[in-house]
C-alpha cells in the first residue's frame, strides 16, 4: 500500500504471519533468523517499536528461518498456543503464561537413506492442524513428505509418511 496505517520495523526478514483468533489484536511473526515475535496491534504506533514477546536470547529458539506460525485452540482449558516450523527441522509449540516458552512437538527426521547427507533432521516448511483436533497435525517438508505427527508422541514411531513430491 502507498499510505499503510501501520508500519512495523522488524529486525529480520518476515516469513511467517498470523493473528490470533481468541486475542486479534495479537500478532505472531516468524523471521528468517529462527525468531519468533508476538506484537500487540492495540498499541500505539510509538510502542510498536518492540515486540511483548520474543524468543530471541531464549534457549529453545529456532536454528534456521521460521517457515510457519500459527495460532491452535487447545480447547477452554489450555487456551490458544503459538506452534512454529522451521528449516531447523523443530516443530516448536510456545506458551505465553509466564513470558515466551518454548517445547518442542517433534524434531522431524529425513526418510530413507542418509548417506551422504551431513543432516538427518528433515527441514521443516509448513503444518496444519485439523479443524477441531488440536491432538494431531501435519507436517510437510523440503524433502517433498508430509508426515501424520501426534501431540502427545515426539518419537519417530509415531510419524507417517502420507504423500511424497516437491512441496514450494
Amino acid at each position: 500500500p502507498q499510505f499503510p496505517e501501520r508500519v512495523l520495523d522488524i529486525p529480520s526478514g518476515v516469513t511467517a504471519v498470523d493473528f490470533s483468533s481468541k486475542m486479534p489484536n495479537l500478532l505472531a511473526v516468524g523471521m528468517y533468523d529462527g525468531t519468533v515475535a508476538i506484537y500487540n496491534l492495540r498499541k500505539d504506533q510509538s510502542d510498536l517499536k518492540a515486540p511483548v514477546l520474543e524468543s530471541g536470547n531464549l534457549p529453545g529458539k529456532h536454528m534456521d528461518p521460521v517457515w510457519q506460525v500459527k495460532w491452535i485452540d487447545k480447547g477452554p482449558e489450555r487456551g490458544e498456543t503459538l506452534v512454529s516450523i522451521s528449516t531447523d527441522g523443530r516443530v516448536v509449540e510456545w506458551s505465553m503464561k509466564k513470558g515466551l516458552s518454548s517445547h518442542s512437538l517433534m524434531v522431524l527426521k529425513r526418510i530413507g537413506n542418509s548417506d551422504g547427507i551431513i543432516s538427518r533432521q528433515a527441514s521443516g516448511l509448513s503444518f496444519d492442524f485439523p479443524q477441531g483436533d488440536s491432538s494431531m497435525y501435519y507436517a510437510g517438508t523440503e524433502d517433498g513428505y508430509i508426515h501424520r505427527c501426534s501431540c502427545s508422541y515426539n518419537e519417530q514411531v509415531r510419524r507417517r509418511t502420507l504423500h511424497k513430491c516437491d512441496e514450494y
